[in-house]
């Protein structure tokens, strides 16, 4: 039998995790109360120095061929966009300018990348590009509704984002 070791991440539809899964949501943990994960997690010379110093929250990560995308926002809630092909090594950063304020997440398909936020007014926003230190294209979706994104993910060609609506349930 295999048997998932401390740091695995895994999906799943049910609300009740158990008493030995955390939510992956980016929320911090009592490393006291979970001594081996905080273990894993210790800040190297990779992502977790650059991006804690720079008061960056990274809220996706992404891998396609070879590259490392992460994605977040800064204290003044303006996006940005890291690289790596190492995830212990360097990354390079950029803020983004394309009119939207949080990014919640990114993933990639055939070498194009989706990242997916909203506005300061709590619309929802994609942004795309093929290079993701080149440019990125944005628009707000259509929506009647307030509606954040935050998770976005594509299986055979098919994107599907994951949001909350504001003022439902």
């Amino acid at each position: 039998n295999r048997r998932d070791k401390i740091g695995d991440i895994k999906t799943t539809v049910r609300t009740n995790l158990g008493e030995t899964w955390l939510l992956c949501n980016g929320a911090s943990f009592s490393a006291t109360e979970y001594p081996e994960l905080a273990a894993i997690m210790q800040p190297s010379d990779g992502v977790a120095n650059q991006l804690s110093a720079s008061s960056l929250l990274i809220k996706g990560i992404a891998y396609y061929n070879g590259t490392w995308v992460a994605v977040g926002y800064n204290e003044n809630n303006l996006p940005y966009v890291y690289t790596t092909t190492d995830p212990t090594g360097t990354w390079t950063g950029k803020q983004l300018s394309t009119g939207m304020y949080y990014l919640y997440d990114v993933a990639c398909y055939n070498g194009t990348w989706v990242a997916i936020g909203s506005t300061g007014g709590g619309w929802p926003y994609i942004c795309t590009t093929t290079d993701p230190m080149g440019t990125w294209t944005g628009r707000q979706l259509d929506s009647s509704y307030s509606t954040r994104l935050y998770g976005v993910a594509c299986y055979n060609g098919t994107w599907v984002a994951a949001g909350y609506q504001a003022g439902s349930n």
